[in-house]
């Protein structure tokens, strides 16, 4: 299970702020993500994974797609304006590589990795 520290690491890199199930959020709120737990725990492991390679996370795009058994969460880097992609293995930028997890939503553990082509 993850620690609360990396929960509340992801939350903050998301800007997600805390509400109760009596406040939920109105259709357009200034709230601009909506995760659900698994989805978070998704999000938590790959993070975890994620951080082994050193580069920035703010320097990166989330995404989280469903899949049948699994959750991918997709670490995309940003380009800066004077810079273009890099064609390589894993392909990126100054920032890092392309990088996504595949998340088992049975047991919230990463099945595997895949690079960018």
């Amino acid at each position: 299970m993850p620690s609360r520290a990396i929960v509340l690491g992801i939350l903050f890199l998301f800007g997600v702020h805390g509400r109760t199930l009596a406040d939920p959020p109105d259709v357009g709120s200034e709230f601009e993500l909506h995760l659900t737990g698994a989805q978070l725990l998704a999000c938590t492991a790959a993070l975890q994974e994620f951080a082994k390679f050193g580069w920035n996370t703010k320097e990166f795009d989330i995404f989280v797609r469903e899949l049948d058994a699994s959750l991918e969460v997709i670490f995309v880097p940003r380009l800066r304006p004077e810079e273009k992609a890099k064609i390589h293995k894993g392909g990126g930028s100054d920032a890092g590589n392309e990088v996504h997890y595949f998340v088992n939503k049975a047991d919230m553990k990463i099945e595997r990795t895949r690079y960018a082509r």
